[in-house]
């Protein structure tokens, strides 16, 4: 009961923490916004290469969702660089 209390205490604080970090963020101009965006969908789109590829490393066997995932993250690396580089250009 009391370890089930102390999750239920974690999640709702990371759950305030993020929504006050939400409200924290619609502040900020439009450039740094874009600036938040990218680094977030790339390192996002890291964790989920990283994270799928231990999981199909560690099962020894190829899983179809682990392979989604990978070609998922590696999707918004690529949208992300292709994003960056486009915004160069335009400038």
């Amino acid at each position: 009961m009391l370890k089930g209390l102390a999750i239920l205490f974690i999640v709702f604080t990371a759950v305030g923490v993020l929504g006050f970090l939400a409200n924290k963020v619609q502040l900020l101009s439009a450039k740094t916004k874009k600036k938040f965006r990218f680094y977030f969908f790339f390192f996002y789109g890291c964790f989920l290469v990283f994270s799928n590829a231990i999981v199909l490393y560690e099962q020894q066997y190829l899983n179809f969702a682990g392979i989604v995932g990978i070609f998922i993250g590696l999707s918004f690396i690529g949208i992300q660089i292709k994003e960056h580089k486009l915004k160069k250009r335009s400038c």
